[in-house]
């Protein structure tokens, strides 16, 4: 049975900064990179780990506001 985890980078205590990745099986979707337009420094952007950029396969963004795509591209 192919196992689905989904950890949230972004978003899950607030508004703004939208991201999370989809491992499924050996895939790796990150759904969103957006940015928290009301934060400064660090705290604007998600916490995706930069060793986990280059193995993620796809990207999916729900809409093209910055809160969604701004961090694109990493």
């Amino acid at each position: 049975m192919v196992k689905l985890k989904i950890t949230f980078y972004g978003a899950s205590k607030e508004v703004g900064r939208s991201c999370l990745l989809v491992d499924y099986g050996s895939r790796k979707f990150l759904m969103d990179a957006g940015i928290n337009l009301g934060a400064e420094g660090e705290n604007r952007f998600p916490k995706i780990p930069l060793n986990l950029i280059p193995k993620i396969n796809s990207i999916f963004l729900s809409h093209a506001h910055l809160d969604h795509s701004g961090y694109l591209p990493f």
